[in-house]
């Protein structure tokens, strides 16, 4: 799977979908997302390069324990922050910290 592949399913996760609009609206259908009900935007969330991103998807999983417990362990089960001696999981980058969410959800698994 693609790294957009996966950025589609995380936003699919946290309630973003591509919507049809009008050429006439300067946004191409391709690029056309939408959240909520509310308008389409020409461009969604880079979850695996934005930080910020990562912070407003996590927001989901805070509601449910385990779910939040498992997305821990998943980003303290990654080689290049085991060496962290404590919290490993705060040092985690946008990207790493998407393909845990996306393990976590159970949206692909590796």
């Amino acid at each position: 799977m693609t790294t957009e592949e996966k950025r589609i399913k995380i936003l699919n996760a946290c309630g973003w979908n591509l919507c049809k609009v009008a050429i006439s609206h300067g946004i191409q259908p391709e690029n056309a997302w939408r959240k909520d009900g509310v308008q389409c935007v020409s461009k969604a969330p880079d979850v695996f390069n934005d930080l910020n991103a990562m912070h407003e998807a996590e927001k989901i999983l805070r509601s449910d324990k385990w779910k939040w417990l498992a997305y821990v362990n998943s980003l303290n089960q990654i080689p290049s922050l085991q060496d962290e001696w404590l919290c490993s999981s705060l040092h985690a980058t946008a990207a790493q910290r998407a393909e845990a969410f996306g393990r976590t959800l159970n949206l692909w698994t590796k």
